[in-house]
């Protein structure tokens, strides 16, 4: 996925709940999203039977907040939440489909 380059920085403020510091950005084929800092989100939402083969961190980080991001915010920014969905990985390496 065409994320802008820059670390992730997250701060914990629950037990499973993580408050952006900085902004992460995606740029996609005709709109570019940015995630602010401060905006709250639980990373993936794995169920515990399944998080050994899909963690809730580590490569798909950024594809879980930008998830979040775009299903909190799918009015405001014109977004599906069947567009939010197809950013988490493994659909969008599958599909081809093209990046909204």
């Amino acid at each position: 996925m065409p994320f802008i380059a820059g670390d992730i920085v997250v701060k914990q403020i629950g037990d499973k709940d993580f408050e952006l510091v900085e902004p992460v950005s995606y740029a996609g084929n005709a709109q570019t999203f940015t995630v602010p800092a401060g905006f709250r989100t639980d990373l993936a939402s794995v169920p515990r039977a399944f998080v050994w083969l899909l963690p809730r961190y580590g490569r798909y980080t950024r594809a879980a907040i930008l998830h979040d991001y775009l299903w909190r915010n799918t009015a405001l920014l014109q977004v599906s939440r069947a567009d939010a969905d197809w950013h988490l990985p493994p659909r969008h390496a599958r599909t081809r489909r093209p990046v909204p």
